[in-house]
């Protein structure tokens, strides 16, 4: 997708952050600190993400041929029936609802895991041992 798709009425400079690898996009929404993601979050990323899948469908020739997932990350999330059925709707599109909370948690795990892997695989470099 072109520079210029960015520049449309439909993302009016609100998308926070877009990341590619290879052929695949991965957009990032944050929310403002102290705010709840509400309805009208789940709508604007699903709006967003609508906008960016139609623009990429339509230039065949991209570098860039799918946005694969789509996160909102957010201080906290509602709990309601209502709410978790949009978000629950939404991850059917790998469209991710997320609080910096697991977010954070996750990239520990993961990177403990990694950490994990290279203290076996090196148990005799005492550098590795001490991280």
């Amino acid at each position: 997708m072109g520079v210029q798709h960015l520049n449309e009425e439909i993302f009016s400079g609100r998308v926070d952050l877009t990341l590619s690898a290879g052929s695949d996009m991965l957009l990032l929404e944050f929310m403002r600190p102290g705010l709840s993601i509400d309805q009208t979050h789940l709508d604007r990323i699903n709006y967003y993400v609508m906008g960016i899948r139609n623009a990429l469908a339509a230039e065949t020739g991209n570098e860039i041929k799918t946005m694969t997932n789509a996160y909102v990350i957010a201080d906290a999330k509602s709990d309601s029936d209502l709410m978790r059925a949009r978000a629950n709707q939404l991850a059917k599109e790998n469209i991710w609802v997320i609080t910096w909370d697991t977010l954070i948690a996750n990239a520990i795990k993961q990177w403990q895991e990694h950490l994990d892997l290279l203290k076996n695989r090196h148990s005799s470099d005492a550098r590795i041992q001490n991280l």
